[in-house]
């Protein structure tokens, strides 16, 4: 179990990098939450060895917490940059 948290841990990261190159490469970003989790649920059918059912669950919250992790750090980084 402890192997698979941290291949999803893995994964948060690489979510939030892959989804800033779909940004840049102009992907509409009302839908970056949604392709956060299929980045998400690719990435743990890939590398998670475990029930597909798990798999895909395991990358849906990947995905949904590398978007908030995402949004939170720019988020403060907006508000310090105001605060100067």
């Amino acid at each position: 179990m402890q192997e698979i948290l941290t291949q999803a841990g893995v994964l948060v990261p690489v979510i939030i990098a892959l989804a800033k190159v779909a940004k840049t490469l102009n992907f509409p970003t009302k839908f970056i939450s949604l392709l956060d989790m299929v980045i998400g649920m690719v990435g743990s059918y890939l590398f998670i060895d475990t029930e597909f059912k798990y798999q895909m669950l395991i990358g849906m919250v990947a995905g949904l917490i590398a978007c908030g992790a995402y949004s939170t750090v720019k988020n403060t980084a907006q508000a310090v940059k105001e605060v100067k």
